[in-house]
């Protein structure tokens, strides 16, 4: 929808507007798997694909909303930049953008802890290579402690993932 990604381009140029010394505005999707089903939205990710955990995957239409929403700001606030996670629900790359605006940042959310798991790993890996085909920037968020009571400790599997990456 047009209006939404006019609106979502309004209220970054606002926040930076606000905020002069801000340089990044967030995209990210909200904590659950509430996407757009409209019309519109539903072509952008047909045929639906099926994320490794089992769920539907709305990376096409998200990152399209994204694209046209950086491409916007990047006129109106040169210089600045919209963080989005690829996460749960947009986790893979969108299939028709072969290359993201080059103010779009990208903090792939993934768990280093499970890579004593071979095709867990792997599966990692590959996406972090996809997504540094499509990102200009790239980042990682590591889920460290995530659902434990205790941080985990994995040195060694941190180590190699950080050695991967660079």
């Amino acid at each position: 929808n047009r209006d939404v990604v006019c609106i979502a381009a309004e209220s970054a140029s606002d926040y930076f507007r606000k905020n002069p010394t801000a340089t990044t505005f967030s995209l990210c999707i909200n904590d659950g798997m509430n996407f757009c089903e409209c019309p519109s939205c539903q072509a952008l990710d047909a045929p639906m694909r099926k994320a490794k955990g089992g769920w539907n995957t709305y990376s096409d239409s998200y990152f399209h909303f994204v694209s046209e929403v950086a491409r916007i700001v990047q006129t109106t606030d040169p210089g600045k930049y919209l963080g989005c996670y690829a996460y749960w629900g947009v986790e893979p790359t969108p299939r028709g953008i072969e290359k993201l605006p080059g103010n779009v940042v990208i903090a792939l959310t993934q768990d280093t802890s499970q890579h004593f798991d071979p095709d867990y790993k792997q599966v990692d890996r590959y996406l972090w290579m996809a997504w540094s085909k499509v990102a200009s920037h790239l980042g990682k968020y590591d889920y460290y402690g995530l659902g434990w009571l205790t941080p985990r400790y994995f040195p060694r599997l941190a180590a190699d993932d950080i050695k991967f990456i660079k």
